[in-house]
């Protein structure tokens, strides 16, 4: 089977959409040998280095973020080249997909549906944007490849016309995140007792909501941790260490010394540093929105945003003063986060490319 896959979202220092399309594609190549990959890329892609006998690249210098320009690319231009090249099925990996009729299936995967339901963290003209493109990319697919039930849900609401043609396929998570015992956790530059958050910049990332769980932590029980945030938001307070940027495989050594991954989002599609977290035997702290405690289970603590900081911070402080706990929490986690491997996702992916086949 060829498919040609649009993976420009992965790029130098990608967003976690370009983090899950390189993650799977990878994954595509390993455990996926019987499919041929045309691999769209833009300028200096990560996948150069993936090579093999059932992969090609397809370089492009125009972007999807350029507008109009890389909208007549993708609805004109890259059927053309997909159907040049002999598509089976046309895999859009970033909510975005080629509209109309085309001589190949489509599949498109919907992280969240943010932009419908915060629309007002987003600039006005982007949500405006991002939601018609992920209205007709729904409308336009043969199938929908949802990351998680909770997104799949989200969908069926807002498009109860494409239930039928939603599919569950979770994330993979990289496989060096499972074998984070052998990597290296020097990181002289941290704490000794930290408490971790990823990703900040954006509302929903709830990071102040963190911070203040973190405040009563020290200030109501005593306990002597800072909270480090990977990310910028010049908004959190001063106390907070924030470290700008971290390429993704080093985020390891941060896992495996936090005390604890701290995740209060308002919403997650999925969720990659909480599983990715588990994968490296790092205890971990989610809110009960979205896709977290599908992804958790029970392997780590659920708070509920509903009843503040306060009532957070003390399931947090019971959670931390319990060894026992926290190692039988990191042994759930291990056995939770298999069922994300790359083998599993790419395996759960290509079975659905395969169905659109005759």
């Amino acid at each position: 089977m060829r498919i040609f896959v649009d993976a420009r979202s992965a790029r130098p220092r990608c967003t976690g959409v370009g983090v899950y399309t390189a993650s799977m594609l990878q994954a595509l190549m390993r455990f996926a040998p019987q499919g041929h990959f045309s691999v769209l890329t833009f300028k200096d892609s990560l996948f150069t280095e993936f090579v093999g006998p059932n992969v090609r690249y397809v370089a492009t210098w125009v972007d999807y973020e350029s507008h109009p320009l890389g909208d007549l690319y993708e609805h004109l231009v890259l059927p053309r080249i997909a159907g040049r090249l002999g598509a089976d099925v046309f895999w859009g990996p970033a909510f975005q997909i080629p509209l109309g009729k085309t001589p190949f299936r489509k599949v498109v995967t919907i992280h969240d549906t943010t932009v419908f339901d915060a629309a007002k963290d987003y600039p006005k003209k982007f949500a405006l944007y991002m939601k018609l493109v992920i209205s007709s990319s729904i409308k336009s697919a043969d199938l929908v490849a949802c990351i998680s039930l909770y997104t799949r849900a989200r969908v069926s609401e807002l498009f109860p016309d494409a239930e039928s043609k939603c599919r569950v396929v979770y994330p993979p998570v990289a496989k060096q995140f499972f074998e984070a015992e052998t990597c290296e956790t020097t990181c002289p530059e941290l704490p000794s007792h930290f408490i971790l958050s990823i990703g900040a910049g954006s509302p929903r990332k709830n990071l102040h909501f963190g911070a203040k769980i973190v405040e009563v932590l020290r200030a109501a029980y005593g306990l002597d941790y800072e909270y480090v945030v990977v990310g910028n938001d010049p908004t959190l307070p001063s106390w907070v260490k924030q470290i700008p940027f971290v390429p993704h495989e080093r985020l390891i050594p941060l896992y495996r010394k936090a005390t604890l991954l701290l995740v209060p989002s308002t919403d997650e599609g999925f969720g990659f540093p909480a599983a990715e977290a588990l994968a490296t035997g790092c205890p971990v702290a989610v809110s009960n929105r979205g896709a977290l405690p599908e992804v958790v289970a029970d392997a780590g603590v659920v708070f509920s945003l509903e009843e503040g900081p306060e009532q957070a911070a003390e399931k947090v402080y019971q959670f931390l003063r319990d060894p026992q706990q926290i190692q039988k929490c990191i042994a759930a986690g291990k056995s939770r986060v298999r069922m994300f491997s790359e083998e599993n996702s790419a395996r759960a992916l290509y079975a659905l490319f395969e169905s659109l086949k005759g």
